[in-house]
């Protein structure tokens, strides 16, 4: 394993690399990323756990225009070249994925395949809607209430972390996105560092107008979609048919057993699925 930093502007994006074969580079937080893929999938495969700036530390005050998403994607290639990688698997999970979708679509010969991970079409408020309905609707009672709970806290969460205010957010909607209403992520988020600004700007005012369907025919790579049957952060998984068609090639796989981390709820499968995805498109 090799870890280290790599500097953009004001940020020192950290990365972590573990295992050898072919290269894949999963943007997000090196930390809470290294945490939910399996150690297995570093037997097939080089895995660059990359920081995009929105978890990176800082030298000076962040402000709203650091975090554009042409900067969070010439970080993705900045750090390519100085991990010395010449092509890859790009790999995004939730809205990551928007990330990792932008970079292939803006460096296509670096890009062997693109896996999403819960990724949802964009994160508009028609399909914001569409998955309050269904939670409210498919959600058991018991997982409403877990959730209720949890969501209750959030104001206190936000005096005591003011700076933290995402990351408390997602631990909080925990019941919406893990198989095991109770599980608690928050081993996962130990150390991460989150930038609300960024977060702000990119899930807030970036990401519901993503443009799904003009990237996705801009997209040379093979993709591969894998979505959580027990997903409630995200909108129907019928959400995506009417953005299929814009794919080259796209595959979906559903994973049963797993809500928004099947890379961490049903390992060994998704260990499989990814394999044997890119065997498929070698």
């Amino acid at each position: 394993m090799t870890v280290g930093t790599i500097q953009s502007d004001k940020f020192q994006l950290g990365y972590k690399v573990i295992g050898s074969g072919a290269a894949a580079i999963i943007v997000g937080s090196n930390l809470y990323y290294s945490r939910t893929f399996s150690t297995d999938l570093a037997k097939r495969f080089c895995l660059y756990f990359i920081d995009h700036r929105a978890y990176a530390p800082a030298s000076k005050p962040v402000q709203e225009d650091d975090f554009s998403l042409d900067k969070v994607v010439s970080d993705i290639e900045l750090s390519r070249v100085a991990l010395g990688v010449d092509r890859m698997t790009i790999i995004g999970h939730s809205g990551n994925g928007f990330m990792a979708l932008e970079y292939a679509r803006l460096y296509p010969s670096r890009v062997s395949h693109v896996i999403l991970i819960s990724t949802p079409p964009n994160l508009s408020a028609d399909l914001n809607d569409k998955s309050e309905q269904r939670f409210k609707t498919e959600a058991s009672k018991l997982r409403q209430e877990i959730y209720d709970k949890e969501i209750s806290l959030l104001s206190s969460d936000a005096k005591k972390h003011p700076q933290e205010q995402f990351k408390y957010l997602l631990l909080r909607t925990g019941p919406r996105s893990w198989l095991d209403p109770f599980f608690d992520a928050a081993p996962l988020w130990r150390d991460v560092i989150t930038h609300d600004v960024g977060f702000d700007l990119l899930w807030g005012k970036v990401f519901p107008d993503f443009d799904m369907k003009c990237v996705a025919a801009a997209i040379s790579a093979p993709v591969f979609l894998a979505l959580g049957r027990h997903d409630y952060i995200n909108p129907p998984i019928e959400s995506w048919k009417e953005y299929q068609g814009y794919f080259r090639d796209i595959e979906i796989e559903i994973f049963e057993k797993s809500g928004h981390t099947p890379q961490l709820e049903e390992p060994e499968r998704f260990n499989e699925a990814l394999i044997r995805f890119i065997q498929r498109h070698q």
